[in-house]
């Protein structure tokens, strides 16, 4: 199901004020599982530059105000209390982001890696940039929260759309040997994943591949962005390709 921009600004705020709650001195040194070799200090940097990256592109490109109000995330940001400066720095670059998704809207278009996306691109792509590095977050201090399913699903998505495909081009990422099969099992979802004349093709269907790999949403997109292995999930068929699918995440 189709998502709203107004959606993705919602969970980019509920997202980044997890984040910003565990910014503390005692916490910043906190080794983060899911990003061998970052602690949570350079996490929060590291999501800083993100978002500023994403600002200056959206202000070079001249969007301007067209009656969409983001006053209502802005209040809430000017709420979140900082625990010193990495965590003001954060909730500052996080209020100028939600100021110029302000200003995309569906029908814009907007240069990002090489090709125009729909103005659309960013709150999708900074939810699910968000999401992912919360869930780094609190699993560097306890356990982590989950995702919604419909959110995850949505995240597996993206991972198809844009993240794989990206990899592949940019970074010459090679292309799996034979043919994956997702299957959600907590709602709705199904991804058919091969390789077609050099290039990724995914349908959105049931079928039969060379390996298949069953779990919630949450488990799927996890498993994609290598934050947990395949034995928390039920595998069939060839494990070999199922593993090699989940190599070519971000």
């Amino acid at each position: 199901m189709e998502r709203s921009r107004e959606s993705y600004m919602e969970e980019i705020l509920l997202e980044a004020e997890k984040i910003a709650a565990l910014i503390s001195p005692e916490h910043l040194t906190a080794a983060v599982p899911g990003c061998p070799g970052w602690d949570l200090e350079r996490l929060v940097d590291h999501m800083i530059k993100v978002y500023s990256s994403v600002v200056k592109k959206i202000m070079k490109r001249g969007f301007y105000k067209r009656g969409f109000d983001a006053s209502q995330y802005l209040r809430r940001v000017e709420k979140i209390e900082p625990k010193e400066e990495a965590a003001e720095c954060f909730i500052k670059a996080l209020g100028d982001l939600l100021e110029q998704l302000e200003f995309l809207y569906p029908d814009d278009k907007i240069q990002v890696w090489g090709r125009d996306r729909p103005g659309s691109f960013y709150h999708r792509r900074m939810a699910h940039e968000t999401a992912i590095h919360r869930w780094d977050a609190q699993s560097a201090i306890g356990d982590p929260a989950g995702f919604n399913g419909d959110f995850a699903a949505d995240g597996v998505d993206e991972m198809f759309d844009v993240l794989i495909p990206m990899m592949q081009e940019r970074q010459g990422v090679a292309r799996p040997e034979g043919s994956l099969h997702l299957h959600r099992t907590d709602g709705e979802g199904e991804w058919l994943c091969r390789i077609e004349d050099d290039r990724l093709c995914v349908k959105r269907e049931h079928g039969r591949a060379d390996a298949a790999v069953r779990g919630t949403a949450e488990q799927l997109i996890l498993a994609l962005w290598e934050r947990i292995g395949l034995d928390e999930l039920e595998v069939f068929g060839d494990r070999e390709v199922a593993e090699a699918w989940m190599a070519v995440s971000p």
